[in-house]
Order: structure tokens, then sequence, then C-alpha cells
């Protein structure tokens, strides 16, 4: 490796992690100067390079690969929350507003500084959630007080709505439960 400003570094037998395995030289030299965390590389000259398969532990700037879940599939049921998206009939839509514009943070902050700060409010249960037994009984256990063990590997009941009226969802005899 040549430094823009004088002099070089070698390095021998040094194991590097790759994201994949199909990267070229040039790509594999510039997460080598990334990992090392250098500045005013000029060149890097690669030789004997092996690409050798085993698990990636991460390296800067490359995420490790995660581990295998032993229980199985997790699914993600998160969702992006937006301006008006209908949560549940009744219940208030989020909104989004401005608090301070780019245009009004240039006058409080120094020269080329600038940035936006939205309100954002929605209730409690948009988007993805869970109902705790506060939810329903006031002196109930909130999402704090429920052990995580009691939240996971539970038995699922699957139902696929196939048809809904202005009045809600009605159940069809087409609906499946597994």
């Amino acid at each position: 490796m040549e430094f823009a400003n004088g002099g070089r570094l070698t390095a021998e037998e040094f194991r590097l992690d790759l994201p994949r395995p199909d990267l070229s030289n040039e790509q594999i030299a510039e997460l080598f100067v990334r990992h090392l965390g250098l500045a005013l590389v000029g060149r890097v000259q690669l030789r004997s390079l092996q690409i050798v398969k085993e698990a990636h532990k991460g390296s800067r700037g490359i995420a490790a690969a995660p581990a295998p879940n032993p229980r199985g599939q997790l699914v993600d049921l998160s969702h992006t929350i937006s301006a008006g998206l209908l949560t549940y009939p009744g219940i208030p839509a989020p909104t989004v507003h401005p608090h301070l514009t780019r245009e009004a943070s240039r006058s409080h902050y120094a020269a080329g500084t600038e940035f936006e700060i939205d309100i954002i409010t929605f209730a409690g249960n948009t988007g993805t959630y869970l109902d705790t037994p506060y939810h329903r009984y006031a002196d109930g256990a909130d999402l704090a007080d429920l052990e995580l063990e009691t939240l996971v590997d539970l038995p699922l009941e699957l139902f696929r709505l196939t048809d809904s009226t202005e009045r809600g969802f009605q159940r069809r005899p087409s609906m499946t439960a597994t």
C-alpha cells in the first residue's frame, strides 16, 4: 500500500471479512483501507489473494452476518407509519406538523447550519403493537411488567380476510384458520 503523502505499508497473512465472495480486487482493497481506517491511501496492490469460506465475523464498515435463529423463522410485522395512515376505524390517523423548518432554523444557528424538526402525533396502538393486560384492565400489567419469554413461541391462529364491508370485517366460509 502506498500513501499519497509518502510511505508504504505491507501486510502479510492479513484476514479481512468480506460481505460476499464475488468482490473484485479493487472492492477488496477499498474494504481493507476502510477496515484499517486509513487516509491518504494512493495505491493498494493485492498479491496472493485467497478467499476462504467461513462464517462472517464483521469488520469496520461491514455488518456481521446475523446468527441463525434456533427458534425458527422470525417475521417482521413492522411497517412505515405516515401521516394519514388508517390504523383502525375510529382511531385518529397519525399527523406530522413542522416544529422548526429548515428555513426557520437558519436564523437560530451558525451560517450553513439548517435542519428540520417535526412534531408527530399518533395513537398508542398505531402500527405493530401488543395489547397488554393493562389495555383492558386498569390493574393489569403493562409492557414493562411482561417477561419476554411470555411473548414468544406462542400458538398462532391465522385468519385470511377475503371480504370487508362498511360495517367492518365479516367472516366468510372461505376463511382459513391454522
